[in-house]
């Protein structure tokens, strides 16, 4: 399956919930992940950074999505997110110098 959408370019949804996992598997030129857990916590979150810095630093787009719930979670774990990337790349490039 891997080889056929890489074949194509087209990304395979990269998703996590309280039940199940895909595979972190990269197929394409940009990158498309589901996070889908109510109940992630700032180490999860920070751990869901670095995959994503890791695996798709050849990605020319990184598309990820948290799920959208009633108590209205997401748009404080994609803040969360954004401040661990930002964080994360601003100490990498410091210490690269």
């Amino acid at each position: 399956m891997y080889t056929r959408l890489k074949a194509k370019n087209l990304a395979l949804c990269v998703a996590d919930s309280e039940k199940l996992s895909t595979p972190v598997e990269i197929t394409a030129d940009y990158a498309y992940f589901r996070l889908r857990d109510e109940g992630y916590r700032p180490a999860d979150i920070a751990r869901w950074a670095q995959v994503i810095r890791d695996k798709t630093a050849h990605c020319r787009e990184v598309y990820i999505y948290f799920k959208h719930e009633d108590e209205g979670k997401g748009p404080d774990f994609g803040q969360l997110l954004m401040k661990e990337l930002v964080f994360r790349s601003s100490r990498s490039f410091a210490s690269s110098r």
